[in-house]
């Protein structure tokens, strides 16, 4: 057997240093006492020529008096707050810079895998003298320890069948806390990440490794190995393992790591232009709220912004309402780019600047940008000023503005059927004397307005009508017939669905088979199986079969011993078999919320020529064409559900009356009757149809709402689906199918 071999290097990484600088306005002196500082942040390069102290958040720089006790007297939370010179008394300081957060929760999140994740830090005294200016560079040296792993060619042509290495720290290799999380650990696979950077505990010291390889041609490898951290090497350290293989004459397997723990500095800055951001300015900014008050009457907005190099564009972004200032969610798609070469380019918005001098220029808001953009409320907006440099100052505005806040239905049950709703507004002018809003559905063309009144504070509310589920409304602010505010948005959720209406619940309990799996607890569905299937379960007339979603139901009209059944499935409960006859009770109590439209449904079948009239007086002859039927009927003051009993055709449901007749005993048994003619139909729908359909057809039915009762909400819902209509007559076709799924009421 050949002898292989396994190299592994350790190395230490060169670093290099990038010189960061700031440019800032002087602070408050006492004359000649006084002296300038600049502060420079220095980062070695490990990753990048390009990495920066603008790289990482949080960011921390504190300058401390040191002469007596230790005075914290500066405290910037962001890099580019760093003034490029300040102001200070003649004395001793100290500098820290803290960049990145090396506060760790749990095990797992001591490993990094990007530079600007970690954490760097460093400090530096320094002394102020009367009248001189002192230049300060604070090094800043990372606070991990780095760990980099390389895999030679020949590792990846001798292990085909893959490979990797874990790292973990630890004093021995514990492959169950790979799973675990409970030491930090990484895994290096050919061509992921190549170097991580770890948070090492005080009292860990050793980094373990674990090397899997496997050949199809050959055993696998699988070796762990442990290395001891130098101590006073551990921070800011490279440890590099380089991985390789070699076959030797012998055939062995051996791994030789060489460590080589050195690390150089090479002194090779790199400036950054030492000029300051723009800053903008203007009400509303770090101070009191800005008030855009509507109503036609409200004066130009203007901000400001100005640089050390000349302004190339400010761009606004229009932010959505906020509870509380520290909340901000910005829609990226208002936002707004203005050029200072092309100041009027969105006048028609109401933007504009004033450009008398490139260095400091006005952002002007007018009317139209408050009408377009800006909700009622409270909000904010960002303001981003860049200059030719490409260097941004973005500051965030906070604004108070006239206009409209939100459309919701009334909570009352019989107002939501109604399609009742109210839209709130608000207003911050007295002088307003006739507040309105305008709505509409979104995409109408047409507005429809409502008076509002003044209901609490500010705000102003009015009622509206045609609210309903499924559908988007816009709706703005009227102040005295002028649009203030922008256009807001609602969806109106929810809409009533009947259970189990795209058919996906199914069981076969006993012989029948049911949509549904526990008659007490999830049935709403029925079919007459439960009487066909009396003697025989082969004889269900209603099965789950493949539907237009998932499953669906197959409705199949047959011969049932010695009667026609028709295919059915019904909201309801099959109630009793008397005989071959059966008693159904037809509908279910519900809630409704908003009023329907109208009832969708998929649909496929064929569409038989009758061949069985086994009842008597059945309103069709053999060879008349069979009828698939699908109803719906919305009720109220009903108690019961309507009862079918196939034997006494008095029973059977009319369809040309604004009357139904129900069972108020909810004792249902084999001799329940409808004993109640008072229950009032709401609204109807009803499908039939003579023609067989092979592919699957959305069927759309309008509800119409009767003209007696319309007006009531219902409590009680009848569907029925059947592929033959004159089934309770015993009579249709024994091929007739139909295939029916997603039963939705659309509003």
């Amino acid at each position: 057997m050949k002898k292989i071999f396994l190299y592994g290097m350790l190395l230490f990484a060169v670093w290099t240093m990038v010189s960061c600088q700031k440019e800032g306005e002087p602070i408050d002196g006492d004359g000649d006492g006084d002296g300038y500082v600049n502060l420079s942040i220095n980062l070695p390069i490990i990753e990048t020529r390009s990495m920066s102290a603008t790289s990482f958040d949080p960011f921390a720089l504190r300058i401390y008096k040191t002469d007596g006790a230790k005075e914290l007297i500066r405290h910037y939370h962001s890099y580019e707050s760093v003034p490029e010179k300040l102001w200070l008394k003649n004395g001793h300081y100290l500098v820290t810079v803290t960049l990145g957060d090396s506060t760790v929760q749990k095990p797992a999140d001591r490993v990094k895998t990007a530079p600007n994740k970690c954490c760097f830090s460093g400090e530096q005294a320094f002394e102020i003298q009367a009248g001189e200016t002192t230049s300060v560079e604070i090094a800043c040296d990372p606070k991990e320890t780095i760990v980099e792993v390389n895999f030679d060619k020949s590792v990846d042509d001798a292990f085909d069948a893959g490979y990797r290495v874990c790292a973990m720290i630890r004093d021995s290799f514990e492959a169950q806390d790979t799973t675990t999380g409970a030491s930090p650990f990484y895994t290096f696979v050919p061509n992921g990440t190549k170097r991580i950077y770890l948070l090492v505990p005080d009292d860990a010291d050793t980094l373990s490794y674990c090397f899997w390889g496997q050949r199809s041609h050959a055993e696998d490898i699988h070796i762990h190995e442990k290395l001891a951290f130098d101590p006073d090497k551990k921070a800011g350290y490279l440890y590099r393992l380089s991985f390789k293989y070699s076959d030797d004459a012998e055939g062995s397997l051996r791994f030789n790591v060489t460590v080589d723990k050195a690390r150089d500095v090479i002194n090779d800055y790199i400036g950054i232009i030492p000029n300051a951001a723009p800053t903008v300015t203007g009400n509303g900014i770090d101070g009191p709220v800005y008030t855009y008050t509507g109503g036609g009457s409200v004066a130009e907005y203007t901000l400001s912004a100005s640089g050390s190099m000349e302004i190339k564009s400010v761009t606004i972004s229009t932010a959505a309402p906020v509870v509380t200032r520290a909340i901000r969610t910005v829609d990226a798609a208002n936002s707004i780019t203005v050029s200072v070469d092309n100041p009027t380019e969105h006048e028609a918005d109401g933007i504009t600047l004033d450009v008398q001098d490139k260095k400091a220029v006005k952002l002007k808001l007018a009317e139209a940008f408050f009408n377009k953009y800006v909700p009622g409320g409270e909000s904010t907006m960002n303001i981003t000023a860049r200059d030719n440099a490409d260097q941004d100052g973005e500051v965030e505005v906070h604004l108070i503005s006239s206009g409209a806040t939100s459309l919701a239905s009334l909570p009352n049950a019989k107002d939501k059927w109604d399609g009742k709703g109210e839209i709130k507004g608000v207003v911050y002018t007295d002088a307003a004397s006739n507040v309105k809003v305008q709505y509409r559905e979104k995409d109408s063309t047409e507005w429809k307005q409502s008076d509002a009144s003044l209901t609490d504070g500010n705000t102003y509310t009015a009622q509206v009508t045609g609210i309903t589920a499924g559908h988007t409304y816009e709706y703005q602010l009227l102040i005295d017939g002028t649009t203030t505010g922008a256009i807001q948005s609602t969806a109106i959720t929810g809409g009533w669905q009947i259970p189990n209406g795209n058919f996906e619940t199914w069981a076969q309990i006993g012989k029948p088979w049911c949509p549904y799996t526990n008659a007490d607890v999830d049935q709403w569905w029925d079919t007459g199986n439960h009487g066909s299937t009396t003697l025989s379960s082969s004889d269900n007339v209603t099965t789950r079969d493949t539907g237009k979603k998932g499953y669906g139901a197959k409705l199949a009209s047959r011969l049932v011993i010695v009667k026609f059944a028709a295919g059915n499935i019904f909201v309801g409960k099959y109630v009793a078999t008397a005989g071959t006859d059966g008693v159904i009770g037809f509908g279910k109590p519900f809630v409704p919320e908003y009023r329907p439209k109208k009832v969708t449904f998929w649909y496929k079948g064929t569409v038989g020529t009758i061949d069985r009239t086994d009842g008597k007086n059945a309103p069709v002859s053999k060879q008349d064409s069979d009828v698939a039927q699908f109803y719906v009927m919305l009720c109220s003051n009903m108690t019961g559900p309507h009862i079918v009993a196939t034997a006494d055709q008095s029973t059977f449901m009319k369809f040309d009356t604004s009357l139904i007749d129900y069972c108020t005993d909810g004792s249902l048994s084999t001799n329940s009757r409808n004993d109640a003619k008072d229950g009032h139909i709401v609204a109807k729908a009803e499908w039939e149809n003579t023609t067989s359909q092979s592919d699957w057809t959305k069927i759309e039915l309008p509800l119409e709402y009767t003209e007696e009762y319309g007006n009531e909400m219902p409590t009680y819902i009848l569907i029925t689906a059947s592929a033959s209509k004159y089934g309770d007559y015993f009579a249709g076709s024994t091929s007739s199918v139909m295939y029916i799924d997603e039963v939705t009421f659309e509003y």
